[in-house]
């Protein structure tokens, strides 16, 4: 199970706390100062609302969430929606400064802001997604360009509305000889009245232009992840003898691992889709001398060599990620730890460091253990609490989701 971390701004209490301290002041000056007058009861309503917008806003912070149990994912956006789904009703995730994007294949849009580890859901999510690839990239990429020339409309329509908003002021001023609001006519009262509508029905447009702009936003980011995950997944590869095909979790390129017969030898060479919705070769290794000398930093790809039925699994050569592991920790064990952070988390959110699976390991296993555990954990790419639930004992993750069911 992974769980967002939320943002605390703890705006609602600063609210409160001003608005009480406020209407407080003036109630304090109207009881020691008994000429003051009664308009001194404005301030004392001022602090109320304050008080209000406080409790509003620290009932908003506290009804968002979002976490992934096995294969579904559950979040709250306030009071506004809840989305509860399972991950194979995703078409894809766009994560952008602690907020998430979750589009759904039946066309429906979640957005939820504020999340600390927004990068790491979108990631977990994005990896287990599986779509349908069938359709032709030629006719997704018509599709996108008709959608980014509709956005381009209605951007300049919001512009335009929003342009019209100063101009009706200014007329307003023409109209009424920028006479003041004390010396003004019935007649520009009337003026007044009319350009107040329509300064409302302009702002109306603006915003009605700016929803559409990020519909068609939306639809173009799931079009470009449909056009680049068809492109990785069918494509044929270069020549060579190619044993293994990896992919980042956006399907923004892919690798290709090429072996030689009766060698251990390989080399990889590195495609990305460009911006005509091509694959491009932009990097062709030297030879290595085995999957010993693959990067390290690509072990975390996704690995979609089944996607290409030319390709027979050599299974004398294999990166060491892609073995069985034996961990230092048992099944039960990591259940403990994951359980234990995931609480810790919850409270606290993750502060970029391993305070709580060191807490964990100090109180579970023997001091002998403790540094060949944290340099296995860190080999995993647990660097942070947060990593350690998201990278860490991939082997014993069908286990554990078990459990929790």
């Amino acid at each position: 199970m992974i769980k967002g971390h939320l943002k605390k701004t703890y705006s609602g209490i600063l609210l409160i706390l001003s608005g009480a301290c406020l209407s407080g002041l003036f109630l304090f000056i109207r009881f020691v100062d008994s000429e003051a007058t009664n308009s001194i009861y404005w301030g004392v309503g001022a602090g109320a609302v304050f008080v209000l917008l406080g409790i509003g806003a620290w009932i908003v912070e506290h009804s968002v969430n979002i976490m992934v149990i096995g294969n579904r994912v559950q979040a709250r956006n306030q009071c506004l929606s809840k989305l509860d789904c399972d991950i194979s009703e995703v078409e894809t995730v766009v994560d952008g400064y602690m907020g998430i994007d979750i589009l759904l294949k039946n066309g429906r849009n979640f957005s939820i802001m504020g999340v600390i580890n927004a990068e790491i859901i979108s990631e977990y999510i994005r990896s287990r997604i599986t779509i349908d690839v069938g359709q032709s990239v030629s006719i997704l990429i018509d599709e996108i360009k008709q959608f980014q020339s509709k956005r381009k409309s209605s951007l300049f329509a919001m512009v335009g509305a929003l342009l019209m908003l100063f101009v009706n002021i200014f007329l307003l001023v023409a109209m009424t000889d920028a006479r003041d609001l004390d010396q003004f006519t019935r007649s520009d009262w009337q003026k007044m009245l009319v350009m107040g509508i329509l300064e409302l029905i302009t702002l109306s447009a603006a915003f009605w232009f700016a929803g559409r702009s990020g519909k068609y936003l939306h639809l173009i980011q799931r079009l470009k992840y449909r056009i680049n995950r068809t492109l990785v997944e069918t494509e044929p590869l270069p020549g060579g003898n190619a044993e293994l095909v990896l992919t980042d979790d956006h399907y923004g390129g892919r690798i290709i691992v090429c072996g030689f017969p009766n060698d251990t030898g390989i080399y990889f060479t590195v495609q990305e889709v460009n911006g005509n919705y091509c694959l491009e070769t932009i990097h062709t290794s030297r030879i290595l001398e085995g999957y010993s000398d693959f990067p390290s930093e690509l072990d975390d790809l996704l690995d979609i060599t089944d996607c290409f039925h030319s390709i027979e699994r050599n299974t004398s050569k294999n990166i060491g990620a892609n073995n069985m592991t034996a961990y230092i920790l048992s099944l039960e064990q990591v259940a403990s730890l994951f359980e234990y952070v995931e609480s810790k988390l919850e409270d606290t959110g993750c502060d970029h460091s391993r305070r709580y699976t060191q807490q964990w390991l100090s109180m579970n296993i023997p001091q002998d253990q403790y540094e060949a555990v944290l340099a296995e954990i860190e080999e995993m790419g647990g660097y942070c609490d947060c990593e350690v639930l998201m990278n860490c004992y991939e082997e014993y993750e069908e286990e554990l989701y078990d459990e929790d069911e």
